[in-house]
């Protein structure tokens, strides 16, 4: 969302509806279906049941800011961790001197749950004589840095935001609509993925979310 004018409820719940009014039609190939091995050997699962237990959906947002920035949601059960990170990634330097000793791209990540934090995944030049490279990270760990002090949770602040703005904006759920309605164009699920695993790794535009973990 760009700056809104104030800090006032309404002025921040505007220029929220405005970026997810920009979000383009979901196209069918955005979009992956998974579930993982197994789930339908629990007895109380159909043998033949298509339901997901993966998804990952590519969103873009038409305008001057966002233009060409695609954006990874990514959600599933039976994965390797139980989080939400919200991780933007870099785009790669031309003419990287260290190309050949790449540790993967820089990062800067917020860790929503569990043990909420900030921290930047950095390439940097690995001390010594040798000329080679490591990644590094600068963390802010909200539970040390702010000990003491009371983190609402998630619905906390949905509560809180519902009864201090009034009525939710249909526009708010114009996205996880436009997600339930491609889902049911893209059909039955066919790609398998293991337990404790990453998910499925997609690499449409110029990232891979599934090979990124910490």
């Amino acid at each position: 969302m760009e700056k809104p004018i104030s800090v006032r409820p309404e002025h921040i719940r505007d220029e929220k509806v405005k970026v997810l009014e920009s979000v383009l039609p979901i196209k069918d190939e955005d979009i992956v279906l998974g579930q993982y091995e197994g789930y339908r050997d629990d007895p109380t699962v159909p043998d033949n049941s298509n339901t997901p237990t993966f998804a990952s959906v590519i969103l873009r947002v038409h305008n001057e800011r966002w233009e060409g920035v695609p954006f990874i949601l990514k959600a599933g059960k039976a994965l390797e961790s139980r989080k939400a990170d919200i991780r933007i990634q870099f785009k790669d330097v031309p003419g990287d001197i260290f190309k050949c000793q790449k540790q993967g791209r820089n990062e800067f990540v917020i860790r929503l749950q569990p043990s909420e934090a900030m921290y930047m995944k950095l390439t940097v030049k690995q001390p010594g004589l040798e000329m080679s490279t490591v990644q590094s990270e600068l963390d802010l760990s909200y539970r040390q840095r702010y000990n003491g002090v009371t983190i609402p949770e998630a619905y906390e602040r949905l509560i809180l935001d519902t009864r201090s703005r009034g009525i939710l904006p249909g526009s708010w759920w114009s996205v996880p609509s436009q997600c339930l309605v491609a889902t049911g164009r893209v059909g039955a699920v066919q790609l398998r993925f293991p337990v404790a695993t990453a998910g499925i790794s997609v690499d449409r535009s110029g990232a891979d979310p599934g090979s990124i973990s910490r």
